[in-house]
């Protein structure tokens, strides 16, 4: 099926809202950061409010820790959420289309 699990549009893609299984997501954060590494967030304001409510915010992450924050902000739905996961996703080579 590819690198990416679920609904894939793509070579690396995914349909917009659809996360990547947890190893797919995993693999390439370590491919593009290096496993153990953490993943730094620097939330602007309009982002700050996207991600109210979930674990996301201006500090740096583990690989399954972004992952969770990454889907609570699928689960949040509303479209400001939803950008900031996207634009979280494709720093890591994953594209919603």
């Amino acid at each position: 099926m590819g690198l990416l699990s679920g609904r894939l549009t793509g070579a690396g893609a995914l349909t917009y809202g659809v996360l990547p299984s947890r190893d797919a997501f995993v693999a390439a954060f370590n491919r593009t950061l290096g496993a153990g590494e953490r993943y730094a967030i620097k939330l602007n304001r309009s982002d700050a409010r996207a991600a109210d409510g979930t674990t996301i915010g201006t500090d740096s992450y583990m690989a399954t820790e972004l992952y969770k924050g990454v889907g609570e902000l699928v689960a949040k739905g509303d479209d400001a959420a939803l950008d900031l996961a996207s634009s979280i996703l494709s720093t890591l080579g994953i594209e919603w289309i």
